[in-house]
């Protein structure tokens, strides 16, 4: 739908979304889809508290695109020291809390979730393919643009867009009670 009205609004988490736009241009491919990627601080600015800022943007949205971007580097840790389950995590990468939270808000709304992961970050939380039962797309920063022409982004940004295209249809259709 290029050109043409921008008729699904979704927000785009992105812990440094400036600094994510420069190496992506992940915006500019989401609306040649003829969606409307929405940003907090970028696109949309609220007086509120910023939980209560994601929600209203969640609640307008008709899906969400969580990106996590390499935020906190770990040179030497663990996870669960002295459990029979640790193990070392030097060298990673954690993302911001906010995809977290953004994900769980829209997760909790039904609204269809896209995940890309930075090559390096730790698949912990929204992360971890297994907590939502979907693909987490990890991205090679070094590649910029070009990984918007691959079958790894547009494969999945199809899939996810039809769940989108089908939030924005329902919202039309009144609830079913029987």
């Amino acid at each position: 739908m290029p050109g043409g009205q921008r008729d699904c609004r979704l927000p785009t988490s992105c812990c440094a979304a400036r600094r994510c736009e420069e190496r992506w241009q992940h915006r500019a491919a989401i609306r040649d889809h003829g969606l409307d990627p929405r940003t907090l601080g970028v696109t949309e600015y609220d007086n509120d508290a910023p939980l209560a800022a994601v929600r209203r943007v969640m609640m307008e949205s008709c899906g969400v695109i969580v990106l996590g971007l390499r935020r906190y580097q770990v040179e030497s840790g663990s996870s669960k020291p002295g459990h029979v389950e640790a193990r070392s995590i030097g060298g990673g990468w954690f993302s911001s809390a906010w995809p977290h939270m953004e994900a769980a808000m829209g997760y909790q709304l039904g609204l269809p979730l896209m995940v890309l992961r930075e090559t390096g970050v730790l698949s912990d939380g929204i992360f971890d393919a297994a907590v939502t039962g979907r693909y987490v797309i990890e991205v090679d920063s070094t590649r910029g643009p070009q990984f918007l022409a691959s079958s790894q982004w547009k494969q999945p940004l199809a899939h996810w867009e039809r769940d989108v295209r089908t939030v924005a249809k329902n919202r039309g259709l009144p609830p079913k009670l029987y």
